[in-house]
């Protein structure tokens, strides 16, 4: 059965995205999408969308299979990342 990586356990630690992992979260999305489980599939890419807005890590799945992305797509990608972090 497909479902989020999200956890359920409380609110607390579904809005904290405990157990979260982007990467498995699309491969769910997309499962789903060619499962049509339309209602799943909306949930999913919410919860891709919610993390990646409060600055979580793109899916490495987003950029293709690893022989799909160039050394500039690793770069861009890191400096995203080390722009996020909140500064001190």
């Amino acid at each position: 059965m497909l479902k989020s990586t999200r956890s359920n356990i409380s609110e607390d630690a579904h809005r904290d995205f405990d157990g979260f992992d982007a990467n498995e979260e699309l491969k769910r999305f997309r499962a789903a999408l060619a499962g049509k489980k339309w209602k799943l599939a909306a949930e999913l890419a919410s919860n891709l969308d919610e993390s990646m807005s409060r600055g979580g890590p793109e899916p490495v799945e987003w950029l293709g299979p690893s022989c799909m992305q160039t050394a500039r797509d690793i770069k861009t990608r890191r400096k995203r990342s080390l722009e996020s972090v909140p500064k001190n």
